[in-house]
């Protein structure tokens, strides 16, 4: 509903347990006009409910990286409160509200627009959103339940079960050696 009422020529999402940096949406803006990127995103920091954390962006050393359909079917390196996505982009598509989507609605979304575009996503090294890590219940905390969602939305979207395979032991790779890294 949100997408469909918006009346600017952009849209940015934000749960409501993050926070942006005061310069997220001057970044990317300026990103977004001095570049052919429709889609940008960037990095996040993590912290906990109750500390408060401070970050300072240089808005004159902006950094980024492109990730196309190919690099993000094997990770989803988009964190939807960093999206700033150009409306005329995305009218076209929606979130799945389909109860088995939830907690990778945003990967399906972002993959399905990368497909059918045919267009990269900037991905700005600088961190801009505040990612809140307070609930050890969520969704995205139950990593049994939630590789199992990733691999079904890499298999909607591969040729066959076999690049699904492919994309889902990577993920897993990747998954593994981060918990182990943090």
């Amino acid at each position: 509903l949100g997408i469909k009422s918006c009346t600017g020529d952009y849209i940015a999402f934000i749960d409501s347990d993050d926070i942006w940096t005061k310069d997220k949406l001057l970044i990317q803006m300026n990103l977004i006009e001095n570049s052919k990127y429709a889609f940008v995103s960037s990095k996040k920091y993590n912290f906990r409910f109750n500390k408060n954390k401070i970050i300072k962006t240089n808005k004159n050393d902006i950094q980024f990286k492109t990730i196309d359909y190919q690099k993000l079917i094997h990770k989803n390196f988009i964190y939807t409160s960093s999206v700033l996505i150009s409306k005329n982009l995305i009218k076209s598509y929606s979130f799945n509200l389909d109860k088995k989507y939830i907690a990778v609605e945003d990967y399906d979304l972002w993959l399905k627009i990368l497909k059918n575009e045919c267009i990269n996503v900037a991905i700005i090294k600088q961190k801009l959103i505040l990612y809140r890590k307070n609930n050890q219940q969520s969704i995205s905390r139950q990593k049994i339940k939630m590789a199992k969602k990733v691999f079904n939305i890499q298999k909607q979207h591969s040729k066959n079960i076999a690049e699904a395979l492919y994309y889902f032991c990577n993920y897993f790779v990747k998954s593994i050696a981060n918990m182990i890294t943090n």
